[in-house]
């Protein structure tokens, strides 16, 4: 049965009975531009709330401030809550362009597995050898209408000097920036890359741009799609 339960932190009220039961009836989150945060009831409230006949599990949510009143709106909350259509797994290539004294162009920097999550994190397995390092993380922003910035950050590892069985010299961190564009069908996505490389003591060592492509995985890819 669902607990009573206040929310508290802005100015709305509301009541309501629910006969769900766990765990959906304890999904639940109240959506808002404010913060919020959920504390146990008094056992008395539930008797201030009228109920009805078929109601068995009374929720009162009550909130006050002076400030303004932002509107919200009840979600269930779950691993596939977001709708935001970037969530997912790709097959991603990046490629370098316009390099001046870096690699030249059509040189493949990485081959990669990507997924990124709805809470906004990333998380990227690529073809370095993987005792050198193959995993990494980043966070994005959404930047307009199909459009992301993501911030991706290989934290130290080593370098591919011994690979592929050898293990490397020690290297520092890698930024890598993303600016992507999804496709209108949600099948693909495009746009460049910075990256900037660092020794262990934090001086930059390299800085390469270049294009960058995504291909949406899904439970029907096969290998022969992605090389």
């Amino acid at each position: 049965m669902v607990s009573s339960a206040s929310v508290v932190g802005a100015s709305f009220c509301a009541s309501r009975f629910t006969t769900l039961e766990p765990p959906e009836a304890t999904n639940w989150a109240f959506s808002t531009p404010n913060s919020w945060r959920i504390q146990p009831l008094p056992e008395a409230m539930p008797s201030q709330v009228a109920a009805t006949p078929i109601s068995r599990s009374p929720v009162h949510l009550c909130c006050h401030n002076s400030g303004t009143v932002n509107p919200g709106s009840f979600l269930p909350i779950s691993a596939s809550s977001s709708d935001d259509p970037i969530v997912g797994m790709w097959h991603v290539t990046f490629t370098a362009e316009g390099n001046e004294l870096g690699p030249p162009d059509g040189t493949r920097i990485y081959n990669a597995l990507v997924v990124w999550h709805s809470d906004g994190t990333e998380i990227m397995g690529s073809a370095r050898p993987v005792q050198d390092g193959d995993i990494c993380l980043g966070i994005r922003k959404k930047a307009g209408k199909s459009r992301y910035k993501l911030n991706h950050l290989p934290w130290m590892g080593n370098d591919t000097a011994n690979a592929p069985s050898g293990i490397g010299n020690p290297s520092g961190p890698t930024q890598i920036v993303e600016e992507v564009t999804l496709s209108p069908d949600g099948k693909h996505y495009t746009g460049t890359f910075t990256l900037d490389a660092y020794d262990p003591s934090g001086n930059q060592v390299a800085h390469i741009v270049g294009a960058i492509r995504g291909t949406r995985v899904t439970v029907d890819t096969k290998v022969s799609d992605l090389i």
